[in-house]
């Protein structure tokens, strides 16, 4: 999709290619930040490792799941996901549910 526009001197028309990475605040996008590689599961905070990490603050204009590791010795990933309306929650969690099941 391209956006055409007129710049401001008036002596041109530009033609701008719409960004496929531009973040979105719509319902339909989700924006996925993977923290298993960062390291917070290995910092000793002065008490220890922690047991679970996710972040401090969420801002409810963006749809966001963050996949974080499991406190050792576990493998695998955790999922910490604010993303789902309400009414949408039943039918989410019965289709993470069987993912789940299914590996």
């Amino acid at each position: 999709m391209a956006c055409v526009s007129m710049d401001a001197a008036g002596d041109g028309v530009h033609v701008r290619r719409e960004d496929p990475y531009e973040l979105t605040f719509t319902y339909d996008s989700l924006f996925v930040s993977d923290w298993t590689r960062l390291g917070f599961l290995d910092a000793d905070y002065g008490w220890g490792t922690p047991s679970h990490v996710i972040p401090f603050s969420y801002h409810p204009f963006m749809a966001v799941a963050v996949i974080g590791a499991p406190p050792a010795p576990k493998l695998g990933a955790r999922v910490m996901t604010m993303c789902v309306e309400e009414k949408h929650l039943p039918e989410f969690r019965d289709q993470m549910n069987a993912f789940a099941a299914a590996n």
